[in-house]
């Protein structure tokens, strides 16, 4: 009974904060914003600057199969990867930038989401966002570069 009760929660509680929902339209909740295009095993590389220290957060996609992106990230020696899809709620990846914070409901984080896969092209779009209420994160995508 127990075990039923605590997988009930955890689901209930998996629902509620781990499904992401689509970003407003406008930039007014979200820190930074940008817009990024990438071919097959085409690196994106963001630079930032958290409290002074100089870190970086790369992601890449390898395959599309069944309306699925298969993506690969990595922030600070830490690899993930996940599949992607351009349906609400599982279309994006979200990465804190910090373990802790003062306040545990305003740490920093990014969320990266795919919005369409361009068949003609072979070439996935993303929205890249960052939330950092406090405003003192850094940040500057290195590639690809802005054209």
């Amino acid at each position: 009974m127990n075990r039923r009760v605590f997988l009930l929660n955890s689901l209930c509680i998996g629902a509620l904060f781990g499904a992401e929902a689509k970003p407003p339209a406008t930039l007014g909740f979200w820190s930074k914003f940008d817009n990024v295009a990438l071919k097959r095993n085409q690196i994106a590389k963001y630079h930032l600057v958290i409290d002074g220290v100089s870190k970086y957060l790369t992601f890449r996609w390898t395959l599309y199969q069944n309306k699925g992106l298969v993506m690969l990230y990595n922030y600070e020696k830490f690899n993930f990867q996940n599949i992607l899809y351009a349906q609400y709620s599982l279309d994006g990846y979200r990465i804190n930038l910090k373990n802790r914070a003062e306040n545990a409901f305003d740490f920093p984080f990014v969320l990266i989401v795919f919005s369409e896969f361009n068949e003609k092209k072979e070439e996935a779009l993303f929205r890249f966002y960052l939330k950092d209420e406090k405003r003192t994160i850094l940040l500057e995508r290195q590639t690809p570069k802005d054209e």
